[in-house]
């Protein structure tokens, strides 16, 4: 899945870790009220509800409510 196209050309390359999660909006509150922060509301999107988050340390990640098991859109 090939997303290189949606993003600005001045972004550097980068990692970005998902976690599977049963509820999206959960885990964003969750984060929140553990000191982080929601960088991207839960938001639909073809493989799933999937939020960014960042850390207390300021470190980012995803979480994604999905059913399917491989991260890759129905084909």
């Amino acid at each position: 899945w090939d997303i290189s196209e949606t993003l600005p050309v001045d972004i550097r390359a980068h990692w970005l870790t998902w976690f599977r999660v049963d509820n999206a909006a959960d885990a964003a509150a969750r984060a929140v009220e553990l000191g982080g922060s929601v960088m991207k509301e839960p938001a639909d999107s073809p493989m799933g509800i999937s939020s960014i988050l960042g850390d207390p340390a300021g470190a980012v990640f995803a979480v994604i409510e999905t059913e399917q098991v491989d991260g890759q859109p129905q084909r």
